[in-house]
């Protein structure tokens, strides 16, 4: 599956929109810069005066739903199918079926320790249609060697006695045979693909750095409540693909001739962006699927800093995989986002966002480039 997975190329495929959802809301609800006081350490917890904001929590909980309009380059490949995926996003709106996602996180000021959750689940479909295609063949001219052969000799008895005759030499001479050139038309193909994705990240990280901006630039801390925050954090990411390919196209029929249905017509017919094996003549209604489950471990780096009162702005990136076990060869996320405080409780997010990932083993190979905007809301309490 340009970019993901494969030898051959095939159908269109949606996979990605769904693998990148899942990681676009943590980096939201976890990584926003909040209130000064709220996400400040026990021993800054006083340094931080105004504006004037709630009393520092020990407990931080955030919420964050998200919309990712994402561009997607994507491969998969699996037995005989294969499939190259780059959709417009008109196309990734209608292929979208249903959905659910969301993130979760909890931070504990005294420790610095925080820990999140990320719940993904997509399903998408796609139907194409390729041909029919006119297909010209011929004309022919097959030739094999004569016979050549001695017969004989034969007796034959008759009144005057046994009639001895040959032997023979017998030359038919080289055999041809013709055919004339023939015009039949191939498909049309209609191919349906539908992808079911989810994924759920678990991660815990702790806050390195969670200081104030203002005296690492020699100012007054008492005039200045904004603070530069540095997150690290270790998890897994498990990943569940399932795709269903259905092939159909009518039976090819050639003038003149009858052919035996399943005799083969071509053994891997490579249309645009698809990829379909043994089409014979007698036509077919193929129905293959298959899914498969795996877990990457992941690393990552956050930080997040107030720009002003209201404004911050969040940097983020994570790698995985490294081919351990049954994970992926390599995945990678980045993340630029800024952030506006819109009170109390809530704060809104939007930036880019990019996610790839490569896995080649088991009986699904995938490998997929998302990025594109990314706008979140974030609630949080107390």
């Amino acid at each position: 599956m340009k970019s993901l997975i494969a030898s051959a190329r095939i159908p269109r495929v949606p996979v990605p929109v769904a693998l990148a959802a899942f990681a676009a809301v943590w980096s939201l609800g976890a990584a926003a810069p909040a209130p000064a006081e709220a996400g400040a350490a026990p021993d800054d917890a006083g340094t931080a005066a105004a504006p004037p904001a709630p009393a520092t929590h020990d407990w931080e909980f955030s919420i964050a739903p998200y919309l990712w309009v994402t561009d997607v380059v994507a491969d998969v490949s699996f037995r005989d199918f294969s499939a190259h995926v780059e959709p417009h996003l008109k196309d990734l709106l209608s292929d979208f079926q249903i959905g659910a996602m969301g993130t979760f996180e909890v931070y504990h000021a005294p420790s610095r320790l925080f820990f999140n959750v990320d719940a993904f689940w997509m399903r998408l479909k796609s139907e194409t249609e390729a041909g029919p295609f006119q297909v010209g063949a011929g004309p022919f001219t097959f030739q094999k060697p004569g016979l050549q052969k001695q017969v004989g000799p034969f007796t034959i008895d008759t009144p005057r006695g046994p009639l001895t005759l040959g032997p023979f030499d017998v030359d038919t001479g080289p055999i041809r045979v013709t055919v004339p050139r023939v015009e039949f038309a191939v498909g049309p193909f209609e191919v349906t693909e539908t992808i079911t994705q989810s994924a759920v990240r678990a991660s815990v990280g702790y806050r390195v750095l969670d200081h104030s901006l203002a005296s690492l630039l020699g100012h007054e801390v008492k005039d200045d409540p904004r603070r530069l925050r540095a997150d690290l954090y270790a998890g897994a990411r498990s990943w569940y693909v399932k795709v269903q390919t259905e092939v159909q196209y009518p039976p090819i029929e050639v003038p003149g001739f009858t052919i035996k249905p399943s005799l083969v017509a071509h053994p891997r017919l490579e249309l645009p962006d698809v990829t379909v094996p043994g089409v014979t003549f007698g036509g077919a209604d193929i129905n293959e699927a298959v899914s498969n489950w795996w877990v990457d471990p992941i690393v990552g780096v956050r930080v997040g800093a107030d720009l002003c009162d209201r404004l911050g702005v969040v940097l983020n990136g994570n790698v995985g995989g490294f081919g351990i076990g049954s994970a992926s060869e390599l995945s990678w996320e980045a993340l630029g986002m800024f952030t506006w405080r819109l009170g109390e409780h809530w704060i809104a997010a939007a930036g880019y966002r990019a996610l790839d990932v490569d896995r080649r083993s088991g009986d699904l190979e995938i490998e997929v480039l998302m990025h594109g905007p990314v706008l979140g809301i974030i609630y949080r309490f107390p």
